[in-house]
């Protein structure tokens, strides 16, 4: 609750002067285990709320891991750690309530030198579990690079202070987190060393301990920029000397609201520190703030462990109501890390010396055993016609409230600390303070406002926060004359909503419906929420509130059991200023009904019928018939090492279309890679052959851009032009025009990357339109059930705004990480679907029904997706199947086609090769292509024809001829001999490819080819060579790897020519030279030799080569009668080389010597079974020595 007085102060040492009494506080906080408290949280005095207005007290644990590792799945060289998902279950079965999460601004911000491209999607889904498993996220940003300039190389030390770039995470960070009331912001780890003024203010430093020189920022600005997002969640400020002294904070305290002061206790055992020098050190902070200590622990390797000093910490931090989370969550080489104190032993989370504490404490905490003390608040008692000066908090502007009364009556003047003249608030008879402002609600005026303050009240909660906005009047939810209604909408699941005299009736019928309430009369401008009754006249139902944001996920607050008699639930704000309130039943198959009252004060009025107010509801049949069919590309990793071609996979999957992934930048250039590994030209002959040897087959491949990793070529392309010309070169090489774009995390939140993007393919459709080859786009996009998240509806909405003909918004309907997905992945499948047909409708209005699903296509990540305990089974996918062709989806998908067989021993393992659940081979891929039965629709022409079209000429001009294909031509040079070949043309230009062999018996190095463009044209891409010209006069020389050409040997150019005549006009002759060398000799194939060891052989083959480097397969054959388990291949890399890749087993080493044990499904062979290991091998020459010389035992 906030009443705005418009105090201001000039830091916290005026506060207790201004007081008649200091009163100990003598409750304890309540017990917080994980899942018992939910935002949004605010600070009221000196003390954190819930939203139900509860004091909190927060315990738990720090994870450092994303400090260390960008994609957090482990610590760092000497420490190891546990992945996020292993870690949060480990922290909840402590008890904890809390999870400080540190961050690296040098992995997070764009242009940093150690830049992670998904390492902001990384943290955010790392704070979605932490959330979802009951605790509350403290992102910490824990270190900086140190430096004015994003671009300087980070220090390997903390840094003193936040630099100028933390000014861009926290705007980044605060915009991502501020939907999300349950988060909260540390602004910065550990400053030290500098002035108070410049820890407050910002300002010119050199740090004593690193040497850097930077332009520190402030902790205020970093406060400022945060609140300028919108943001009002809880801010912990770390104190200065290493968060190790905030007593001068009451005179250097921050403006602003919704503040908490960090505090590090570490104790080294050669000489310890004691309670009255800790006291000292925090001076009368804890009194007027909350205070939580962001790490503690004991320094130094006695032993035995002084478990006694670790617990006199603990338990001074509670007696004096400070909250704590401890460091740090991770294990040292030889278990614990006792010299910076470790809380695990080991990664199944064994304690260790203070973890033993830590643990005990905080399961404690988390039962009632062990209680902390509210900290001392300031109260002061009234007498009739007197004049009390008020305290406040610092520059915070907290002023104390009436919360207990006794009897009487009169008036109160309250006098800001440090104003000029006392402001006076007028009571009046009959008011009171209570009722008018009660918890969750809030009220703001500059103007002074009538209360009722009971003589002799004392004064002991906030009333002033004077950043925090929201509803000072009852939301009415009907009314009369036409007033605007609170309407109760479905927001998604299956839902009957009444509107009587007694509230609003729900009854679910199945599924997990969310109701949520909209109109202009449920608008809240500030983050305080509200309250409702809810009651179920037929017994028991559960009820799961929760806050919806419009930017992140949902975050939901405990279950609540209600009955017949009504229970009240707090809510936050939900989807822009509406909220949500949503309904898991006990039952999916047994309709439950609970009505929805009191909102906030609300009185239900009955001169509204029931009929006026009954909401629509979102039907699982929104089509009975469709009028097209779906069709099913299934997902290829074209990095993977194939286990066929694309024609084996399309003819045994059953697909007739296959979704390629991924491309992105070629090592953040702005040309096109497979994955990084394999620019697009490079592998002309690898991946061109085989997508045409697919077509000829009849199948239809769509080449995806994107994907989770690397670098997305949106964010690399300067402008639209230079994009359109990267997926020119796609088209161009592979002849495909179906383009999927998998845009996620981090790309996703770039608008200036989507608009870039958007603009792109505008152009390319308009281009690819105009030479006869529509070209269809498609979006693949992340979603939850509820639906499309605000970034992604942003993305469409660009396209549409660009004119972009998007063909299908394919949902990953995967990686949910909320409990109801578990056991019912098809139902969030068919629910995501649902609720983003009806997005796209809002978005193409235009749009029918039928052609609104033909938009929609649904990706699951088949059998065991990332998150534990999600699991997309085959009766899933007969259930989504089923969904498809009754709605008639347009495409059905999977992720990944490589996966659709089950794991040995039916194990339920996350792995490229096989789903994780029971399935038969191809299962999956004949359900759903069962289930679709169609291909893909041919894309709409951009560019619709003249609205008033001009009549034909009476002398029509003949028709133009279909373009001519010139023959080859061929030239030579020395041992050189050219050939170029148009293989494409199109209006106004085509495609040639150009064979340069080397006929003689010595290397040729650093050829050149010439030839004139001619005048009118130009190169629209060209590949394997560097270019110089585009028009006229070009000389083409060779690409990094492609310089040298052996005797015998031959190597590829390719180009495009756009811009001439209707049938194009190509090169008439072309020039080559170049120089013999005694260069390398060309790699060899060594015969393989077979080695043997008891019953198992192992015979290693060379199957490929290439400049650099090589491929190597070996088989491991048992010769027995009896399975051998456990076998081992070893075998001696040179000297200059390295393992490039391996699969099929698991390496130790890369170079020298390297041994290889199984994978998880191979390492048992039976008789007369035989295994097979492949690896590569990168070289520094450019003939690699293959190593087929191996070992093997058992």
């Amino acid at each position: 609750m906030a009443l705005a007085l418009g105090l201001v102060a000039g830091g916290i040492a005026s506060v207790l002067g201004a007081q008649t009494a200091l009163t100990a506080a003598a409750t304890a906080f309540p017990a917080t285990p994980p899942g018992a408290v939910s935002g949004p949280f605010q600070v009221r005095g000196n003390v954190i709320v819930d939203a139900a207005g509860a004091p909190v007290y927060l315990h738990g644990v720090d994870w450092p891991s994303l400090v260390w590792n960008p994609d957090g799945q482990w610590a760092n060289a000497s420490q190891s750690g546990v992945n996020p998902n292993e870690f949060v279950a480990m922290a909840k079965q402590w008890g904890a309530n809390a999870v400080r999460i540190p961050v690296n601004e040098a992995f997070w911000l764009k242009g940093s030198p150690e830049y992670a491209p998904g390492y902001i999607a990384t943290v955010e889904s790392v704070v979605s579990l932490v959330e979802h498993n009951g605790m509350i996220p403290i992102i910490d940003l824990h270190r900086v690079i140190g430096a004015d300039s994003v671009t300087a190389t980070p220090s390997a030390n903390p840094a003193c202070a936040p630099d100028v770039p933390s000014e861009t995470f926290w705007q980044q960070a605060a915009s991502i987190f501020k939907g999300d009331p349950n988060v909260m912001f540390e602004l910065y780890n550990e400053p030290h060393d500098i002035p108070w003024s410049v820890w407050r203010n910002g300002g010119a430093i050199t740090c004593a301990d690193t040497g850097q020189s930077y332009t520190a920022v402030g902790e205020q600005q970093l406060l400022d920029i945060v609140r300028a997002t919108g943001a009002e969640n809880v801010v912990i400020v770390d104190g200065n000397h290493w968060a190790g002294n905030l007593a001068p904070i009451a005179e250097w305290g921050l403006a602003g609201a919704n503040v908490a002061y960090g505090f590090h206790l570490y104790v080294h055992e050669s000489t310890p520190t004691t309670p009255s020098q800790w006291s000292a050190s925090l001076g009368t902070v804890p009194s007027l703030a909350p205070v939580v200590a962001t790490e503690f622990g004991v320094l130094g390797c006695a032993t035995p462990y002084p478990t006694s000093t670790e617990q006199s910490i603990v338990d001074y931090l509670e007696q004096h109501g400070i909250g704590w989370t401890a460091w740090g969550w991770f294990a040292g080489p030889n278990g614990g890390s006792c010299s910076f104190p470790s809380l695990i032993a080991n990664e199944q989370g064994t304690p260790f010396d203070g973890g033993v504490v830590v643990q005990q404490q905080s399961l404690g905490l988390a039962s009632g055993a062990v209680q902390a003390n509210e900290p001392a608040a300031p109260s002061v008692t009234t007498a009739s016609g007197s004049t009390v000066s008020v305290p406040a908090l610092g520059a915070l502007g907290q002023a104390y409230a009436v919360v207990d009364e006794t009897a009487g009556s009169g008036s109160l003047a309250l006098t800001p600390v440090g104003a000029a003249s006392p402001e006076t608030i007028a009571l009046s008879t009959g008011q009171n303070l209570v009722p008018l402002v009660q918890p969750g609600s809030a009220v703001e005026t500059s103007t002074p406002v009538a209360l009722t303050v009971p003589q002799g009240a004392t004064l002991t909660g906030v009333i002033d926060e004077p950043s925090i906005s929201g509803v000072a009047t009852p939301i009415a939810m009907a009314g009369t004359s036409g007033a605007a209604a609170c309407t109760p909408q479905v927001r998604w699941g299956n839902a009957t909503i009444t509107q009587t005299s007694a509230g609003i009736s729900v009854t679910a019928t199945s599924g997990y419906p969310a109701v949520e309430l909209v109109g202009p009369s449920c608008a809240l401008s500030g983050a305080d929420g509200y309250t409702v009754s809810v009651s179920s006249p037929t017994g028991d139902a559960q009820v799961t509130p929760f806050a919806l944001s419009s930017s992140y996920h949902a975050s939901f607050l405990p279950d609540a059991t209600v009955g017949q008699q009504a229970t009240t639930l707090a809510l936050g704000p939900g989807v822009g200023t509406s909220p949500v309130l949503g309904l898991q039943l006990d039952a999916a198959t047994s309709p439950e009904t609970i009505v929805i009252s009191n909102l906030t004060g609300w009185a239900p009025t009955t001169t509204v019928a029931a009929s006026t107010m009954q909401a629509s509801t979102v039907s699982s049949s929104t089509s009975t018939t469709s009028s097209t069919s779906t069709a099913f590309a299934p997902y290829v990793d074209m990095t993977l090492p194939p286990t066929g071609t694309l024609a084996q996979l399309g003819s045994e999957s059953g697909a007739k279309a296959l979704t390629l992934a991924f491309i992105v930048s070629s090592k953040g250039t702005c040309y096109p890679s497979w994955g990084n590994y394999f620019p697009v030209g490079q592998n002309n002959g690898l991946f061109r052959n085989e997508i045409a040897a697919y077509q000829a087959e009849g199948g239809t491949p769509i080449v995806s851009f994107g994907g989770e990793i690397n670098q997305e070529l949106a964010q690399v392309c300067s402008s639209p032009q230079a994009l359109a010309q990267a997926y020119e070169t796609v088209i161009n090489t592979y002849h495909v025009y179906n383009l999927d774009f998998d845009i996620e995390g981090s790309d996703l939140n770039d608008q200036a990357a989507v608009n870039l993007r958007n603009q792109a393919l505008a152009l390319v459709q308009q281009q690819e339109a105009a030479q006869g080859h529509p070209v269809s786009v498609s979006y693949t996009l992340p979603v939850m059930p509820w639906g499309l998240l605000a970034n992604s509806l942003y993305l469409l909405n660009s396209a549409k705004t660009y004119g972009v003909d998007v063909s299908n918004v394919n949902v990953m309907a995967m990686d949910y990480g909320i409990p109801q997905a578990q056991g019912a992945m098809g139902t969030m499948a068919i629910e995501a679907a649902q609720a983003t047909e009806q997005q796209l409708a809002s978005i193409w209005s235009n749009l029918s029904t039928a052609q609104l699903w033909q938009m929609v296509g649904v990706t699951p990540m088949i059998g065991q997706n990332d998150l534990s305990g999600e699991i997309f089974t085959t009766q899933d996918a007969q259930q989504l199947g089923a969904f498809a062709e009754q709605v008639g989806l347009g495409r059905l998908s999977m992720w990944e086609i490589h996966r659709d067989v089950e794991c040995a021993n039916n194990a339920d393992e996350d792995s490229n090769y096989c789903s994780g659940t029971t399935e038969t081979p191809w299962q999956f891929s004949q359900i759903f292509e069962q289930a679709a039965g169609g291909s893909l629709p041919a894309p709409s022409d951009p560019t619709p024809p003249p609205s008033d079209p001009t009549p034909p000429p009476s002398n029509p001009t003949p028709a133009p001829t279909s373009p001519t294909t010139p023959g080859p031509i061929s030239f030579s040079s020395g041992s050189l001999a050219g050939t170029a070949t148009v293989t494409s043309t199109w209006w106004g230009g085509g495609q040639v490819d150009v064979t340069i062999k080397n006929t003689g018996t010595a290397p040729v190095s650093g050829w050149t080819l010439g030839f004139t463009v001619p005048s009118g044209e130009s190169i629209g891409s060209l590949w394997n060579g560097t270019v110089s010209g585009s028009t006229g006069t070009v000389t083409v020389t060779p690409a990094s790897w492609n310089g040298t050409i052996e005797p015998g040997a031959s190597i590829q150019v390719g180009f495009t020519l756009n811009g001439g005549p209707e049938n194009g006009v190509f090169p008439s002759s072309y020039e080559l030279s170049g120089s013999s060398t005694a260069s390398d000799p060309a790699p060899t194939t060594p015969t393989p030799t077979p080695t043997s060891s008891g019953q198992l052989t192992a015979t290693a083959t060379v199957t490929s080569t290439w400049w650099g480097g090589g491929q190597v397969d070996v088989t491991i054959k048992n010769t027995g009668t009896a399975p051998v388990s456990g076998w081992t291949l070893g075998f001696t890399v040179p000297s200059g080389e390295s393992i490039g890749s391996l699969w099929n087993g698991t390496v130790s080493g890369s170079t020298g010597t390297v041994t290889v044990t199984p994978a998880s499904w191979n390492g048992t062979i039976e008789p007369g079974a035989s295994i097979q290991v492949g690896f590569t091998i990168q070289s520094s020459a450019k003939s690699a020595t293959l190593p087929t010389t191996v070992s093997v035992s058992a």
